[in-house]
């Protein structure tokens, strides 16, 4: 009887540490890796592709449209964080420069379905002391990546 119950025991830690391992390696697919910034692309919004709430004219960015841009180039490889500036109409990408380029960053931008260009690209020390650096509202960042960066740099948080 003694023996019956230890095999109990082990079925049970054996099926706890599978299930364990399992859900883990689900949760691992949901997460993407920390990416290293090394450039930082500004990309004005030229179009909000018609969605009511902006226009060239004001140029200003609905939030819907902001989000949507934002999830797009979160989900795009070598994205670090991503900043709105919806007072200028821009958008400031940081990401790694070897494994994405600002026509990547401009052809998601444009599939999300807003107009723009790439207007200017620097390295992090040039956007240090540039003025975009304090613009613009933290959206979404890697889970570290340039994000922390950003956040130590400029006194932001989350």
């Amino acid at each position: 009887m003694p023996e019956m119950i230890i095999n109990r025991r082990r079925i049970l830690d054996m099926s706890l540490v599978l299930v364990a391992v399992a859900l883990l390696g689900v949760l691992a697919l949901f997460l993407k890796p920390a990416v290293s910034a090394d450039t930082v692309a500004v990309v004005n919004i030229t179009d909000t592709g018609g969605c009511g709430a902006g226009s060239t004219a004001s140029c200003s960015l609905c939030g819907s449209c902001i989000s949507r841009s934002g999830d797009e180039l979160h989900a795009q490889p070598g994205i670090a964080w991503i900043k709105a500036d919806t007072g200028s109409c821009r958008l400031l990408v940081a990401y790694d420069s070897r494994t994405t380029t600002p026509a990547d960053i401009s052809r998601t931008i444009a599939h999300s379905g807003m107009g723009n260009h790439v207007t200017q690209t620097m390295n992090l020390a040039q956007f240090d002391k540039a003025p975009e650096s304090r613009s613009g509202k933290l959206l979404r960042q890697t889970a570290c990546g340039g994000g922390c960066w950003n956040r130590t740099s400029k006194g932001e948080t989350k």
